[in-house]
């Protein structure tokens, strides 16, 4: 029998000799025929001098001023002492903590984060579809386009969700996947994004962890006079979480299952992660190890659907990205059949969403569930990225 080991070393090998870690660079707009080949391809793309400058964004978002005027109401602000939300830290997955307050109370409190080490890091990614109905920056919506127009000409769909994103250069989302074609547009400050494709994200070792919150002793309050002394946080602490299951309700009452959470561990950017990594994957100098792209304002990026990405940014960062659902086509179907050997090698636990089914219907009704699944944890703001089981 084949060593799956051996077979996945093989694939990585085939796919980055035909290009898998390389990034195609427009400068201009594509077409939507030439968009649809590159979601076909599974091949991420930058685009620069797009219509983005256009955007009534591009000038409105660069003075907060009329930012706080646009979005009158609270918002909901993620805070975490490390600028690590949704991660993996020490065996468990970390929830940040959330506050409601101002958009004139955040930007105060993103600037009087310490240079170097921030009691508290601040950033707005609730990512549940917050610029359209209901959300709370749907007064920010008609700065910026409904959709991508060359993107739902290609797809034949608007977008699943559009969502609002500002923080500083401390804020990190660590690696994972999207089940979606993600097209994200920077409108203030820069974006870097560390890439890594399907053929080899089965390497990150993606596994379920107990899943916990982070409470701070002492919130970081900004005041509104600058001559005012500001209560900053001096000791976290983290909670377990738990899950109704009956309403999916996240609570902290454990009369109900712990939530676990389904997630990447490894972080190839670090050592000793990258070493794990690199033995994995069968690496070679021939490459780079990781695909790494920066956007600029008004740049636009491709990110294509089960890419592992890990993203970073600088000061005063301000974008918005638009999801569209993803077609569960040959990329996916090589995907799974490449997470089953890697399952198999012991890179990862087994996929517990996904078994093998006796005929099509029951296939068709898993895939239902699967669809209902998902788009029930975007619309609480924990994107697709995450799968939860009660225990």
């Amino acid at each position: 029998m084949t060593n799956p080991i051996s077979i996945l070393k093989s694939h990585v090998s085939t796919t980055r000799e035909f290009g898998s870690l390389q990034i195609t660079e427009f400068d201009r707009k594509p077409t939507a025929i030439e968009f649809l080949h590159l979601v076909s391809e599974n091949k991420p793309a930058i685009f620069k001098n797009t219509d983005v400058e256009d955007w009534k964004a591009m000038e409105s978002f660069t003075d907060r001023n009329r930012v706080k005027e646009m979005v009158d109401s609270n918002v909901t602000v993620s805070v975490t002492p490390n600028g690590f939300a949704d991660a993996v830290i020490d065996g468990t997955f970390c929830l940040p903590h959330e506050v409601s307050m101002s958009m004139g109370e955040f930007f105060k409190a993103l600037d009087l984060e310490d240079a170097t080490a921030p009691h508290a890091v601040h950033y707005i990614q609730s990512q549940n579809n917050n610029m359209r109905e209901g959300g709370d920056f749907t007064q920010l919506f008609a700065q910026v386009p409904p959709d991508i127009d060359f993107a739902t000409e290609a797809l034949g769909i608007l977008p699943d969700a559009v969502n609002f994103w500002c923080g500083s250069r401390h804020s990190v989302t660590s690696f994972h996947k999207d089940h979606y074609e993600n097209l994200y547009v920077v409108i203030t400050g820069s974006k870097t994004f560390t890439l890594i494709p399907p053929s080899e994200s089965w390497a990150l070792e993606e596994r379920t962890f107990p899943t916990s919150k982070y409470t701070p002793a002492v919130i970081q309050k900004p005041t509104t006079k600058k001559t005012e002394a500001t209560a900053t946080t001096t000791e976290w602490k983290t909670e377990p979480v738990f899950m109704d299951p009956n309403t999916c309700d996240i609570t902290t009452d454990e009369a109900h299952p712990r939530m676990m959470t389904r997630w990447c561990s490894l972080d190839p950017t670090r050592e000793p992660d990258a070493a794990i990594f690199r033995e994995r994957i069968g690496y070679t100098k021939k490459r780079g190890l990781v695909l790494t792209v920066t956007l600029e304002r008004g740049d636009m990026l491709y990110l294509p659907s089960l890419w592992a990405h890990k993203v970073e940014q600088g000061d005063k960062t301000m974008a918005v990205n638009y999801w569209y659902d993803m077609s569960f086509g040959k990329t996916y179907q090589m995907h799974r059949l490449l997470r089953m050997l890697a399952a198999d090698a012991g890179y990862m636990e087994p996929d517990e969403d996904i078994n093998e089914t006796d005929g099509e219907e029951d296939d068709e009704e898993e895939l239902d569930e699967m669809e209902m699944r998902r788009r029930a944890f975007t619309e609480m703001g924990l994107g697709d990225n995450v799968v939860m089981f009660l225990q």
